[in-house]
């Protein structure tokens, strides 16, 4: 005899869903000043910020941010462990941001906007 596949959300408790909450709260309200002594980029978000997906796009510090990646060197070794790490860890997580990062843009600049190549709008969204 097959049983049937519970559904998580109904096998959760009370505690656990808190858990579940408590733990989004956390990556939400990203606090990095736990962080001393630790390299910046050790210290990001795993949920991009409002600043990472909206920078004020006037502030040459916030630019300087976004175009400030080392390159994927790819033909000859790398000085350290930390700078492979750091590159590769800030080349995947811009590469995640930035699609965003440039339809939000798109779309603060033309709010009447129609679906693009690289941008799709969605207006029958419930949250």
């Amino acid at each position: 005899m097959i049983s049937p596949v519970p559904r998580a959300d109904a096998d959760m408790d009370l505690g656990t869903k808190q858990e579940e909450l408590e733990i989004i709260q956390k990556h939400l309200n990203f606090d990095q000043s736990n962080f001393s002594g630790v390299p910046e980029w050790r210290t990001y978000p795993e949920i991009p910020t409002a600043e990472d997906l909206n920078p004020d796009w006037d502030n040459p510090e916030h630019l300087e941010k976004i175009h400030s990646l080392l390159p994927n060197t790819w033909d000859r070794p790398w000085s350290d462990k930390n700078t492979y790490l750091e590159t590769h860890y800030r080349l995947q997580r811009e590469e995640s941001i930035s699609m965003l990062r440039y339809s939000i843009k798109k779309y603060r600049q033309d709010s009447g906007m129609l679906d693009d190549d690289e941008t799709w709008i969605y207006t029958k969204v419930r949250y």
